[in-house]
C-alpha cells in the first residue's frame, strides 16, 4: 500500500488549492491514483464528532463526584442534591447498602 508523507499531503493541499487537475497531482507526487485518491477523500472528510451524550446519563465527572462521595460516607441525597440531580438517578442502584428485609414470596 502506498503511503504518503506528511509533506506529500500538504503539497496535495498547496495543489488542490491551486485548482490543479488529478494528472498533475499524479505527476508531482508520483504515488498511485489510488493513494493520491484516498489523501484527497481525506482532505474533504470532515473530523469525527464526539457522540453526544443523553442528559439523562451520568458524565464521567458526575460518576467521580458520586463515588468519592460515597467514599466519604455523605448520604446519596446530599451528593444529587449537589449534583442537581433525582437521587434515585444521581447513583446507579440507589448506592447505599442493601437493608435486611423481607424475602418476597416467604411467609414469617
Amino acid at each position: 500500500m502506498d503511503r504518503i508523507s506528511d509533506a506529500e499531503r500538504l503539497r496535495i493541499a498547496e495543489l488542490l488549492a491551486e485548482g490543479a487537475p488529478a494528472w498533475r497531482l499524479h505527476q508531482e507526487i508520483n504515488r498511485s491514483r489510488y493513494a493520491i485518491r484516498r489523501a484527497v477523500v481525506a482532505l474533504y472528510r470532515p473530523p469525527e464528532r464526539e457522540p453526544a451524550r443523553s442528559p439523562l446519563r451520568l458524565s464521567p465527572a458526575e460518576r467521580e463526584e458520586i463515588s468519592r462521595g460515597l467514599a466519604a460516607g455523605q448520604p446519596v441525597r446530599a451528593i444529587a442534591r449537589r449534583l442537581g440531580r433525582a437521587p434515585a438517578g444521581g447513583v446507579p442502584g440507589g448506592g447505599g447498602e442493601r437493608r435486611p428485609g423481607p424475602v418476597p414470596g416467604v411467609r414469617g
